[in-house]
């Protein structure tokens, strides 16, 4: 992929958000670079858009060797795809993973088929997914509670709804949250969960939330889309949508519909963020719905 440069936006003093221009468009995801106390990339995206990340640091001043530590928060593949490319780069570099993420990077073809398998032409777009090299997992960290950052305070949260491997950093008043929540796709103007399958956890997803709302934050940062400076009316819009959305799966589910169908129902409502390719946001959209509605099913069977 050549001749687009991604998108950098400094959000505060040292810190930045870089739009890698996914699929040739601004919106899809997002990563975040702090360039203080510590040099921490969050996330680094897919392997097709691992060279305009690159050139977005370099551009402003740092180099491969420069990077403390890339903070990889799960191992979907649009989130961590390019990390053998990133990690090569950026060689002094920590990985930090959660321990459930460790033989993923060793391994990534069973996460990578997934993805394709899911999202049709999309998937090839996306780029390869390689395994770490030897010398490369030497340098991972999946043990910390918390990033050495001097005076500054690096937590390290499992939030596992999203995915059972997923975790997130605290910095001060701040979150990268990933995948906590999305306000990407919206039904009705409710925000539709990050809920692919299969390892979409409803009951723990609602956690997370309530995590997030605990900490107080001055400011959420998301990989689906962008920076909040009112994490607590997002968060809590994020929770509102969820109520919701089960009520609609629960009455839908008891029409007799199967999951498919509430799907389709719900999508007849569907908004997008007006960069998002049509196709892409149904697609993705659609995936979401059948996670949730999967975790709706396990929630009122283990009730019975």
């Amino acid at each position: 992929m050549v001749g687009l440069d991604a998108k950098i936006e400094e959000i505060s003093d040292g810190v930045y958000m870089i739009d890698p221009c996914l699929f040739d468009s601004m919106g899809y995801i997002a990563l975040y670079f702090v360039t203080q106390p510590k040099r921490i990339l969050f996330d680094v995206g897919p392997s097709v858009t691992a060279e305009r990340v690159i050139r977005a640091i370099e551009t402003l001043g740092y180099r491969g060797d420069q990077i403390d530590y890339l903070f990889v928060s799960h191992v979907h593949v649009e989130h961590s795809g390019g990390i053998s490319k990133i990690a090569s780069w950026a060689s002094n570099s920590k990985i930090v993973v959660s321990p459930a993420s460790v033989r993923h990077l060793q391994d990534p073809s069973k996460m990578y088929q997934a993805y394709t398998n899911y999202y049709g032409r999309f998937g090839p777009l996306i780029g390869d997914y390689q395994p770490l090299s030897q010398s490369s997992m030497l340098r991972v960290i999946s043990t910390l509670t918390e990033l050495p950052l001097g005076d500054r305070r690096g937590r390290i949260i499992q939030c596992a709804g999203h995915a059972h491997h997923q975790v997130c950093l605290q910095l001060d008043g701040s979150l990268f949250g990933a995948d906590i929540l999305s306000t990407q796709f919206r039904i009705n103007d409710q925000l539709l969960p990050t809920s692919t399958p299969p390892s979409f956890n409803y009951p723990k997803y609602t956690e997370d939330l309530d995590t997030a709302l605990a900490l107080n934050l001055d400011r959420l940062m998301i990989s689906h889309y962008g920076v909040f400076d009112n994490p607590t009316e997002i968060i809590t819009k994020a929770l509102d949508s969820l109520k919701w959305l089960r009520h609609q799966v629960e009455s839908l589910l008891k029409e007799g519909l199967l999951a498919d169908e509430v799907a389709d129902t719900l999508l007849k409502g569907l908004n997008c963020i007006p960069s998002v390719d049509n196709e892409y946001a149904y697609i993705k959209a659609k995936l979401s719905l059948i996670g949730f509605i999967n975790g709706v099913i396990k929630v009122r069977s283990e009730k019975v």
